[in-house]
């Protein structure tokens, strides 16, 4: 009889003294983004065990929200399989796309999870929170004013120094 421990981003199954262990690694957030933006998170789907081993992906999202593996094959975060070879690891982009309704100022949580595919047993789930920001850009507002502002003062100056030259 397989014998289980499971923690909360780790979970251990033996077979004969023989693990399968599978680990999901990365910063909880928060993370932040616009109603109706992306959030883009790095992960990492780890194999510790000792068999090659395919990982089936999936996410507990609020309603409305998205997720999405980017690069490489791409598509959607749940269904996705990934093969990890014995004491391999696997580096994820996810990218969480927010409600268009989310609620400014909000906390949300999603659960991202790995599942052996044939052996259940083995999983690995991280919960990740994002906030929804107010999606204005006020770092672009206040380099353009302060640019604007620059150029004011030296059409200013230019200006006044011209007018206090002496006609020849």
């Amino acid at each position: 009889m397989p014998s289980l421990r499971n923690e909360p981003s780790q979970a251990v199954r033996t077979y004969s003294g023989r693990p399968l262990i599978v680990l999901l690694l990365g910063s909880f957030g928060p993370y932040e983004a616009a109603a109706g933006g992306t959030a883009h998170i790095a992960v990492k789907l780890a194999n510790v065990g000792d068999y090659e081993t395919d990982f089936r992906l999936d996410a507990v999202l609020p309603s409305g929200w998205d997720a999405n593996l980017e690069g490489g094959s791409g598509g959607p975060l749940r269904g996705g399989v990934v093969r990890l070879g014995p004491d391999n690891d696997a580096a994820l982009r996810i990218a969480l796309t927010v409600a268009a309704n989310a609620t400014v100022g909000a906390t949300y949580s999603s659960v991202i999870s790995a599942a052996a595919v044939g052996d259940s047993t083995p999983t690995a789930s991280m919960t990740i929170q994002v906030k929804v920001s107010s999606g204005f850009p006020w770092e672009l507002v206040v380099a353009v004013g302060s640019f604007a502002a620059a150029i004011m003062i030296l059409v200013t100056v230019v200006v006044l120094r011209r007018r206090r030259r002496p006609r020849a």
